[in-house]
């Protein structure tokens, strides 16, 4: 017990973060950058600008304070519009996107033929309580709490729903819900709370006298990460008394702290096995390694499967190539299509006012010293979607040449065809589905996204029972 509890105990000093494809330092730089009374030519010229303007500039009176607009344009300016999109500036480190807990109803929701499906539901969050899940559709949303106006999301382009959602601060809130499964929505009040994004859930069973435990990990942003996934892997022992087959879910996952997946790849490698490796900007490169022995709740496990899919990325990839690199080949299968392919790392500086920016200082490496940077990490079993499935071309304006590829393909996918001609494939189409239109508009193109967001959803179904038989 004491060398178990020693290891959920484990500390890295590495320690960065990935979120939606990227990774960042997390300790903060002390320090602050020194005034040099010898200024470059470049420096000069920025300092002139930033003089002149604010002496000069019309719109220099129409703000309270122009040092620090004039400041913060500057440095948005430098990290903002460079042509490296994981550098960038902000007020504070809380809108860096970073924190697990949070205020809301506590969903998260993807477009659904200018609708919302329900695609997680957090745990003890208002909509886990109201008793809302995964699949439900959000067909709108009313005024207020006591309105009987109700907003029709069909009324609304994608950017205008989630503007809604964004822009809505009551803390009471009704929508109207069409259940999974059900035919009549219904509509469901609810009060926004304090929420916890849990990065982990599991599910434990015997399938074909294996005992599999299946696991789904949203991201790396949760500190308590690896004790959860200790607790999964004890909890099921404790109910069957042992674990034949580990499956470990990390479609969608964008990421979090590197130091949480590093710790978490400790559990399964070898004491000193390399974990990943770091190259800097002066060609140095740092190794990290484990210094631990694998979990024995782990030893008896045959066989991993990692699923994975094109969202996911960064310190999720990191954690692949850690088993993958290390791991003898039969005992681990990658299942899914390529991954992002993130393999870079940023750090971050604060000010002494608490504004940030973010900055790409380093990439990463697999424990075999390989970049999978703009490449992503292959499956070993290929379980391929194509992206026009989830699509949506129904905003698009005129329908050029290249939409119009799109559209055949998405039709071809969603009716299991082989079109070749785009009028064929649309004047069928319409004609499957019992439509008495003669040209694509955005009713269809938001039929069509709804149908291929349901293949989307069977892909994955299909991706999971495949984890279950290799």
């Amino acid at each position: 017990m004491e060398q178990n509890l020693n290891m959920l105990k484990r500390k890295f000093t590495i320690i960065s973060i990935g979120v939606g494809g990227f990774c960042l330092i997390a300790g903060l730089l002390a320090g602050s950058i020194m005034a040099n009374p010898r200024l470059s030519k470049e420096e000069e010229k920025i300092l002139e600008t930033y003089n002149f303007l604010k002496e000069n500039w019309w719109f220099a009176t129409q703000h309270d304070d122009i040092d620090q607009y004039l400041c913060d344009l500057a440095i948005h300016g430098m990290t903002d519009l460079n042509s490296d999109s994981y550098t960038f500036y902000t007020d504070n480190m809380e809108n860096q996107n970073l924190a697990i807990v949070s205020k809301g109803i506590g969903i998260s929701h993807t477009y659904y033929g200018g609708n919302r499906r329900i695609s997680n539901v957090y745990e003890d969050s208002p909509a886990q309580k109201a008793d809302l899940h995964s699949g439900d559709v959000i067909l709108g949303i009313y005024e207020s709490s006591t309105s009987d106006l109700f907003i029709d999301f069909q009324d609304y382009s994608m950017q205008e729903v989630l503007d809604l959602f964004t822009n809505y601060t009551a803390d009471e809130i009704k929508l109207k819900i069409l259940k999974s499964g059900e035919i009549e929505p219904i509509d469901i009040a609810l009060t926004k709370d304090i929420f916890t994004q849990n990065s982990l859930t599991y599910d434990s069973y015997q399938l074909n006298d294996e005992v599999i435990l299946d696991v789904k990990i949203q991201n790396f942003l949760d500190q308590f990460l690896c004790l959860d996934f200790y607790s999964a892997l004890t909890n099921t022992i404790k109910e069957f008394e042992k674990i034949d087959k580990l499956i470990i879910d990390l479609t969608d996952n964008g990421g979090g702290y590197v130091s949480t997946a590093v710790n978490l790849a400790s559990y399964f490698l070898p004491k000193n096995a390399t974990i990943m490796q770091v190259k800097y900007p002066d060609g140095e490169i740092v190794k990290q390694l484990n210094p631990y022995e694998p979990l024995e709740e782990l030893k008896d496990v045959k066989k991993i499967n990692i699923i994975q899919n094109k969202s996911t990325a960064s310190a999720s990839e990191l954690f692949i190539l850690a088993l993958k690199d290390n791991l003898d080949e039969e005992k681990l299968d990658i299942i899914g299509t390529h991954s992002y392919g993130k393999g870079i790392m940023q750090g971050f500086y604060q000010f002494e006012d608490g504004s940030v920016f973010r900055y790409t200082n380093a990439s990463t490496l697999s424990p075999n010293g390989y970049s999978i940077h703009d490449i992503g990490i292959n499956p070993t079993i290929t379980k391929e979607y194509d992206n026009d499935l989830i699509a949506y071309y129904g905003e698009v304006g005129f329908v050029t040449h290249e939409y119009k590829e799109h559209i055949l393909n998405q039709i071809n996918l969603v009716l299991g065809t082989h079109y070749d001609n785009y009028e064929d494939g649309l004047s069928n189409y319409l004609k499957h589905e019992g439509i008495n239109k003669e040209t694509f508009d955005y009713e269809v193109g938001r039929l069509l996204q709804k149908q291929g967001y349901d293949k989307y959803i069977e892909y994955q179904k299909e991706t999971h029972e495949t984890a279950k038989e290799v």
